[in-house]
């Protein structure tokens, strides 16, 4: 038995600047204390590609010159992004909402790219600007559909607004307690006692779109680089699996990378 998140009131009454009232997009970015400050950067990166967020910070979090919405209270790392979901959905009327991750530097052309593309598929929960490396193995470049069990890193997803809808709402959001421990039972309820340790957001996000019988699907070569070097809850840094495989040349045009010439 998990715990039932109740995160609808947490940032009830505080508005948005008109920057941010996009009727096609909302932009929510989630962050915590790190040892090293990869906020301002990402930031700039999206602002650089059209986009406006707004942040939704733990308490010590880097101040940054974006919207803020500081949570009165840890809420740890699935928490945070649940409340910054249901929060986008509840305030605005945004066709696609990005959820962000603080450590994604974006390549220029995200948002023209996910502007010109049609949604893949009628079933399509999010397009993923962030590719992580095994999920390029044996696949070409392109929108690519991709099958998991769960989900492996969701630090920039561009979610259709009726698919964030019913992931948020689904039993499995309201009572998650984190991937299965492997230092046995007893830290569920640990978990339990103290829900701001609950994390595996991306998991999490998975397991529920497979339960809703929708699809994921993936940019690739990955628009996002993960730049943290430092995990905020000791995962690692990015290496490896942690990072993009093929990452999109922030120089050179993004659709002449997704979609090369013949």
């Amino acid at each position: 038995m998990g715990i039932r998140h109740d995160l609808s009131r947490i940032h009830a009454g505080q508005p948005l600047p008109s920057a941010a009232l996009d009727p096609d997009w909302f932009v929510a970015v989630t962050t915590a204390p790190r040892k090293q400050c990869t906020l301002t950067a990402s930031i700039a990166t999206m602002r650089r590609a059209g986009w406006e967020p707004v942040v939704f910070a733990e308490p010590g979090a880097t101040k940054c010159n974006a919207h803020t919405i500081v949570n009165p209270s840890r809420l740890g790392v699935w928490r945070n992004w649940l409340a910054s979901a249901e929060y986008a959905l509840a305030n605005t009327s945004a066709k696609r909402i990005l959820t962000v991750q603080d450590d994604s530097l974006f390549h220029p052309d995200s948002k023209a790219f996910v502007d010109a593309i049609d949604w893949p598929a009628r079933n399509a929960a999010f397009v993923s600007l962030y590719t992580p490396k095994h999920y390029s193995k044996g696949r070409s470049v392109g929108i690519n559909r991709v099958k998991t069990r769960s989900l492996w890193g969701a630090c920039a997803l561009v979610w259709d607004r009726h698919a964030l809808a019913k992931v948020v709402r689904h039993e499995t959001a309201k009572t998650w307690l984190g991937a299965s421990p492997k230092s046995g039972q007893g830290v569920y309820q640990k978990r339990r006692d103290n829900p701001a340790t609950i994390a595996n957001s991306d998991t999490a996000i998975g397991k529920i779109i497979n339960a809703l019988g929708m699809s994921m699907w993936f940019i690739d070569p990955s628009p996002v680089y993960h730049a943290a070097e430092y995990s905020t809850i000791n995962h690692g840094g990015n290496d490896g699996r942690r990072n993009c495989g093929r990452c999109a040349d922030h120089d050179q045009p993004l659709a002449d990378q997704v979609w090369p010439k013949r």
